[in-house]
């Protein structure tokens, strides 16, 4: 089978040579086809070939009835102009134009009509340009040419004909420059990551998840114009790796551009007042909960724009899902606030895709036991080891043990025991999930200070402390200085020799390249414990980690979000209860900055939901402060009147009672923000299920009332028919 492809694409990069080679001879030019390794370009053909064949190939039953042989004809007829435009025209933009609409083309010459026959299409022209870009271009004047025989006065004929019929005029680069398709093509896809557990790190191969892959493309293909998703699932659960590999599947497409996205980029795409664009745009938007409210309102003015393209599409990946309970669904806190008001509301709720009737989001399952058994496999591999079929039995019945609250172990849960029984950690020792994590952290700083520090201990704790600067606030930028507490460790780096800085981040970053910037420990497990035990050991210089607080809270977003991780993964783990009591006092906000405290009240109310009643209840205390000092503020006011009802679902009926009287005094004040009328609501349904008929039907009086004076209040209505 293999065969069928490689044939095709031999003879083609074959017939590219021969004609080079008749364009030279009439061009009396020397052709320089001996600079060309033909033993590494065979074999490089037959490497990309048998990847195509296994990654795309098999998964597909289309590829017998595409006419490859007609495709590469047509690519000989317009090789000199519609390939040579992929490479040789000025500008990226024009350039990636080009390459979509030589695909476009392609599609008709194959006989490609449905996706999956586009899909092998342009993964065939992918792999054709990247020979030709690796082993046919020309340097001209430092540039990168694709002559193959021609004169670079020809070219330039052939190009100005190109743009001719192209309509890419000087008019068109005006309208280009700092328009909003001029800043998306500036954001790259995320590079591959050599760490052992990046999602990125191409060495452990995409496993499964054919179901959520295919929930994707139907997202992709769904006539309507503007649609958002939600991949949701617990840390390490895969949500990143196969959303990276989905992008990287679409790029090849010239239908879609595919772009990951952080919240900044979010906040700029907003500012915009056209979002035109030559093809359809899919945004993936990780650890969207931070970027909501921006999120929401770029939707809200997309769905009233006409200067857009023909569709747009969101995923958005969080870890909270809608849950229910006392059989009511609760929404999680990042959901809301995409919603925001009620008009963007409706528009939020208009444009979401379900893929499921089950389900308001694609919640990630299990992989299967054969897919995490693959996945120990490649871990072993990269690692240069192997581990017998009996011994990933047992490891997969263990991490099945100790990641019961999922219905499958998660991948990274699998890959920490991989590691930790590579590295002789025996059967009969207990194992835990976080022992594992507990052990790789040390691992890390093992290297860290004998390798990479060479033992020099003020070195290695001023480069921890950067480490656990770059993990809390999403990096940090080589060069410059910190405050205190931070001012002493960022000075001994930056005293460093310049070269052996460099080498040094490079080397922590696990990168090849330098680009100016401490990464943060990943993954997120990973990093989230490290900062917390970190914490944990300096509970006692009360001083020290209020500095440190104010410090983090200056980028309030960034920290407020990787809060919000700790609190999911490690808020009710008795290790670091010290760090989680009292309202989290020991990191509180010392700015003042309503917006730090905006972000802090919702962190209690997030931490209120892992916590057992005593101590939540410690939390809800701490929010009640809260607004106590910024009443005018009704957000923050809004996360204490949630806490109070997050406090309720789970208090004795007495004190139910007394909480809900408390929501009410709130919602009188504010009776014209009908987020509070909402939450109240929800605690008087909630409350009236335990209560006799009577009780009952004295509360079914008070929301019919609150109905009639907020009838957009939806769940009012519905709790009237419940």
């Amino acid at each position: 089978m293999l065969e069928f492809f490689l044939n095709p694409m031999t003879s083609l990069l074959k017939t590219v040579c021969e004609k080079g080679k008749e364009k030279a001879a009439e061009n009396l030019l020397e052709y320089a086809d001996e600079t060309i390794d033909r033993v590494e370009l065979t074999a490089k053909i037959k490497e990309q070939m048998e990847r195509y064949h296994n990654d795309v190939v098999l998964d597909s039953m289309e590829s017998e009835n595409l006419d490859y042989e007609e495709l590469n004809h047509y690519i000989i007829d317009h090789l000199f102009r519609d390939v040579g435009a992929c490479f040789n025209l000025p500008e990226k933009r024009q350039r990636e134009q080009a390459k979509r609409s030589l695909i476009h083309s392609a599609y008709s010459y194959a006989k490609a009509s449905r996706l999956e026959q586009k899909k092998l299409v342009s993964h065939y022209i992918q792999i054709f340009m990247q020979m030709v870009e690796h082993h046919y271009l020309q340097k001209v004047e430092n540039k990168d040419l694709f002559l193959m025989g021609k004169t670079v006065d020809e070219i330039e004929k052939l190009l100005k004909e190109y743009c001719s019929q192209n309509q890419n005029t000087i008019i068109d680069s005006i309208h280009y420059h700092q328009s909003f398709a001029e800043y998306i093509d500036g954001i790259e896809l995320p590079y591959n990551n050599n760490r052992a557990f990046h999602y990125r790190n191409n060495l452990i191969r995409f496993q499964g998840r054919k179901q959520e892959l295919a929930a994707l493309y139907k997202f992709l293909e769904d006539d309507r114009s503007l649609l958002w998703m939600a991949v949701t699932g617990d840390a390490g659960s895969g949500k990143s790796k196969l959303l990276y590999h989905f992008l990287q599947e679409i790029s090849c497409l010239p239908e879609w551009k595919a772009i990951w996205l952080r919240r900044n980029a979010c906040i700029q795409c907003n500012q915009f007042t056209e979002w035109n664009y030559p093809c359809n745009l899919v945004f993936v938007i990780d650890y969207a909960g931070i970027a909501a409210e921006e999120i929401g309102a770029w939707m809200e003015r997309l769905e009233n724009s006409r200067y857009r393209p023909e569709k747009i599409r969101f995923v958005l990946l969080e870890r909270e899902t809608i849950h229910k309970n006392r059989e009511m669904e609760l929404e999680p806190i990042w959901y809301q606030n995409l919603k925001g008001n009620r008009i963007r509301s409706e528009c939020i709720e208009r444009f979401l895709y379900q893929s499921s009737s089950e389900s308001a989001f694609l919640e990630l399952s299990g992989l299967s036991d054969e897919d995490l058994a693959q996945i120990i496999s490649d871990y072993a591999l990269a690692k240069g080891k192997s581990i017998d079929n009996a011994t990933q039995e047992w490891m997969i019945e263990k991490a099945h043990e100790m990641d019961k609250k999922n219905d499958s172990p998660r991948p990274l849960i699998v890959l920490l025991a991989a590691d930790a029984m590579l590295e002789g950690k025996q059967p009969t020792e207990k194992w835990d999930i976080l022992g594992l994590v507990e052990h790789m952290v040390g691992k890390f700083k093992e290297h860290w200070e004998n390798v990479l520090c060479a033992g020099e201990e003020e070195r290695f704790l001023a480069l921890e402390e950067m480490i656990l600067f770059s993990t809390c606030v999403g990096g940090w930028e080589v060069g410059k200085k910190l405050p205190d507490p931070l001012a002493d460790s960022s000075t001994k780096l930056l005293k460093m020799d310049a070269d052996l800085l460099e080498t040094l981040i490079c080397a922590v970053n696990e990168a090849e390249l330098y680009d100016g910037k401490l990464q943060p420990l990943e993954p997120d497990l990973i990093g989230e414990f490290y900062v917390l035990d970190y914490w944990r050991r300096k509970k006692y210089d009360t001083e020290y980690l209020k500095k440190l607080s104010h410090v983090l809270w200056k980028t309030p977003f960034e920290f407020a979000i990787f809060l919000d991780r700790c609190i999911k993964n490690y808020g009710n783990t008795k290790r670091f209860q010290d760090i989680f009591k009292d309202g989290m006092n020991i990191i509180q906000p010392e700015v003042k900055s309503e917006l730090s405290f905006w972000l802090f009240a919702m962190l209690l109310v997030n931490l209120s939901n892992q916590q057992p009643l005593e101590e939540r209840i410690e939390t809800i205390a701490r929010l009640e402060q809260l607004t106590q000092g910024y009443p005018h503020n009704e957000e923050i006011v809004l996360e204490y009147a949630r806490g109070l009802f997050n406090l309720s679902c789970d208090q004795p009926l007495e004190e139910r009672i007394e909480t809900i009287a408390k929501l009410e005094q709130l919602t009188q004040i504010y009776l014209h923000n009908e987020e509070f009328v909402l939450t109240y609501a929800k605690g008087l349904f909630n409350l009236s299920i335990d209560l006799s008929e009577e009780a009952a039907g004295k509360i079914q009086i008070q929301l019919a009332e609150l109905f009639e004076k907020h009838p957009h209040v939806e769940f009012l209505f519905l709790s009237l028919f419940s």
